[in-house]
């Protein structure tokens, strides 16, 4: 059934360990008439974009390691370009403090990056937060399944990806230190 809100189970990510050659679906969401896919400086084709499919096209092709990237064209113009790579599996905890936010309350994102920044999105870290300071903490991801409530101090990783989410009762500074079982990072909001 189509109607405007059914989206397919998509991820943006190119990061699918133990899937080389395997085929994969690729969508592509974007405006203009034609986008075009590469994988790793090779065209896939191009295919018809924009108003008439609903701003989505698929590529069917082989899962390859390496970039992916979907370049869009308006009477055959560049219109723009969006990228995704493949994560090293190797990564580290990155916190990011959401700015701009100088109200009540403060989000704290946090994910699983390689050393070039890319979040690897299979990789699920259970994780803990210690809260040095008087606020208000709920801790958790994007799971459709949590094990655990909001407001515990444990979560893990979902898609690489988690959110802690803070509110000050006095405006003195939190210490906030989030950790796996190999290694902890910390910040002061």
């Amino acid at each position: 059934m189509k109607t405007p809100w059914i989206m397919s189970d998509t991820l943006s990510s190119w990061t699918y360990p133990g899937m080389e050659g395997k085929p994969v679906v690729v969508e592509v969401y974007a405006p203009g008439d034609e986008t075009e896919l590469l994988l790793n400086g090779k065209s896939l084709g191009k295919n018809e974009t924009g108003k008439n499919t609903d701003y989505m096209t698929t590529f069917e092709t082989i899962y390859e390691p390496g970039r992916l990237e979907a370049v869009t064209y308006q009477y055959g113009e560049e219109l723009g370009r969006s990228c995704v790579m493949t994560a090293e599996p190797d990564t580290k905890l990155h916190l990011e403090v959401e700015t701009g936010i100088e109200k009540e309350l403060i989000f704290i994102h946090i994910s699983n990056r390689d050393r070039n920044g890319t979040i690897h999105t299979q990789k699920e870290t259970a994780l803990t937060c210690q809260i040095e300071g008087d606020a208000d903490v709920w801790f958790g991801s994007g799971t459709p399944k949590p094990e655990n409530s909001y407001l515990d101090h444990v979560t893990r990783t979902w898609n690489g990806k988690a959110l802690l989410v803070l509110r000050k009762r006095k405006k003195d500074s939190v210490n906030i230190s989030v950790g796996s079982e190999t290694e902890k990072v910390e910040v002061v909001v």
